[in-house]
């Protein structure tokens, strides 16, 4: 024979449905007697068992978690798009300025090039305005020594000496 929630009805163990056991039925219904049911107690249906409890909600602390985490990352991707565009401006104008950069470059580049072509041109002039500065002093030293000679010749020619308007008309064929 078995007893309720597997008591030995011999050891004298607590009862904790006293009357109620084969053959005795189910204990009435409190609101049939006139009692309050105990408070803190679930109320119990007519078979005396308490009464189960509606199914919770399971995964609703879940749910809460990962909407905030999607409302979360909308704010992250809102905050990313606006410093993504922020940025995006500030390379289309840093482009342009780096290509107005290379215009003056190229420029300067230019002018450099043509100055130092500038540079090599007076070079050669100065060097060909030393060369004629020499042929000129060849030409003037020989100048004079023809010019020296001719006066001689004129002033030798002036007077009687034949041998002496020779002799300088020799070294004015000589000189010039």
């Amino acid at each position: 024979m078995s007893t309720p929630y597997g008591q030995d009805p011999r050891s004298g163990a607590y009862n904790p449905n006293p009357g109620w056991g084969p053959g005795a039925g189910p204990p009435p219904a409190p609101h049939m007697t006139g009692q309050q049911p105990a408070v803190g107690f679930p109320p119990s249906d007519p078979s005396g068992f308490p009464a189960q409890e509606p199914p919770r909600k399971s995964g609703s602390g879940a749910l809460i978690a990962l909407s905030g985490v999607v409302v979360l990352a909308l704010a992250a991707a809102g905050v990313f798009l606006f410093l993504w565009l922020g940025a995006k401006g500030d390379a289309s104008d840093l482009a342009g300025r780096l290509d107005a950069r290379g215009a003056e470059i190229s420029q300067a580049q230019d002018a450099a090039t043509k100055a130092e072509d500038a540079a090599k041109k007076a070079e050669e002039a100065a060097k060909t305005a030393e060369t004629e500065k020499a042929s000129a002093q060849r030409s003037l030293a020989s100048a004079t020594k023809c010019r020296e000679a001719a006066r001689a010749f004129i002033a030798a020619a002036r007077g009687t000496n034949q041998d002496e308007i020779n002799r300088t008309a020799d070294g004015m064929l000589a000189a010039c």
